[in-house]
Formats: C-alpha cells, structure tokens, sequence
C-alpha cells in the first residue's frame, strides 16, 4: 500500500495526551524531521502558550521562513502563538520591539484577505496594549477595525485602548458599535458595564448587566463585587 510520512509517534503522543515536557523534548527533532508542518505549529503553540521558549523559538522561525511550503495560514498562526507567549510571559515590551517589523511581511502578503489583515493588525494591537504603549495600540486597533468592521472583539479592543488614552467618548462609540453586532461575549458586557458605570450612564449600565446576568451569572457576580471595592 501507499506508505504516509505521518507524524512522528512522540509529537501526536504530546499533542494528544497533553504532555508538555515531552512536547517541549520532541520540538525541536520533529522540526528538523517533518519541517514547519501544521501539526509542528500547533505544538509550539501549545508549547509557547504555556510560556516554554522553545515553542516561541520555532513560531518566530516559522513565520520568517522563505520556504513556500510554510502557507499564509501556518505564518497567521505562528503569530498568534508568539504574541501569546510574550503577554503570557509580561515580556510584551520585548516582543513589541521586534515582532510588529516581523508581522509587516505579513501585512504585504499578496494574497491576504481583509480579514486576515485585520487579524494581524490586532494581534500586533494586543502585543502594544500587553507593553503599555497605548497610542501604538490604538493605531493598530483602529487598521485592524478599518479591514473588518463588523468583528465585536476588534471594537471591544480598541474600547479599552481608548480608556487607557482617557478618551471615554470614544470608548464609549466603540463599545456601543461592539453590542449592535450582537455579540454575546462575556467580557464585551462586562466591558460595557464597566463603561456606563464609569460614565454616568446607570440605565445603560442596568441593562447591559440584566444581559450578562442572563448570559453568565458568575462572572456578572464578579463584576459587581469588582465595582464594589
């Protein structure tokens, strides 16, 4: 029969089982043996949100990388993994010192959609927001809103950008145009919440906790024992 180059047994193993220092063992041999395969990102994901710098290693490799085979997609994903690894890691000032350079290849993909364009302005957007270096994360906020307007989490970032740059106004527009997508997501309610509370806005902020009291009692609890220290 027809013989298929899978994984190696050790990398399913890890991945499946959840084996993080046999995962951390076995990425750099699968790399050198199978190449910068989908199953070899997914592993230094996992590797690199767990805060393991062999995973960041191989994404910031991955995305760098002239090989053809290494698709927009795989690169897009590699992203997301590295900036998880340098917020998870309170290293984001580090990373926004060289990763938003990295992700400008990206960006001048031929190929790319809006979207994904977008998701790369806003991975770069929490990498700032990660660093303090809010007025960055406001420019790469309001690219990533521009490309795709109509994603709630994009509005919600760029709400709590503008509270940090002290803009309620405009915190306020972008949280209101985040809830007139529909979105149900707990943390865009709470946000919301916190917003009209802190804006003068009680009938807003009353209902917007009546929803997230429906959609999710415990963290609505949460944000009322917050807003009472």
């Amino acid at each position: 029969g027809v013989q298929t180059c899978a994984l190696p047994i050790s990398l399913r193993d890890a991945l499946s089982y959840g084996n993080l220092p046999e995962l951390v063992d076995v990425l750099p041999r699968a790399e050198r043996s199978i190449g910068f395969s989908s199953a070899l990102i997914t592993g230094a994901i996992v590797a690199a949100i767990n805060g393991e710098l062999v995973g960041a290693e191989i994404l910031s490799r991955a995305i760098q990388s002239t090989d053809q085979k290494v698709s927009f997609d795989l690169k897009k994903r590699a992203l997301y993994g590295l900036v998880q690894y340098y917020i998870g890691t309170e290293r984001a000032a580090d990373g926004a010192e060289f990763l938003p350079q990295i992700a400008e290849s990206l960006l001048k993909f031929s190929g790319a959609e809006p979207q994904d364009l977008a998701f790369i302005h806003n991975q770069i957007q929490m990498l700032y927001y990660g660093a303090q270096d809010f007025p960055c994360a406001l420019e790469s906020a309001e690219r990533a809103i521009k490309l795709n307007p109509r994603e709630p989490s994009y509005l919600y970032n760029a709400s709590m950008v503008y509270e940090k740059l002290k803009l309620p106004t405009k915190a306020i527009e972008a949280i209101e145009l985040c809830l007139s997508l529909g979105t149900d997501d707990a943390d865009h309610l709470a946000q919301a919440f916190d917003i009209y509370s802190d804006n003068g806005m009680p009938e807003k902020a009353d209902a917007t906790m009546q929803r997230l009291q429906e959609l999710d009692p415990a963290r609505a609890a949460l944000q009322m024992m917050l807003r009472a220290q």
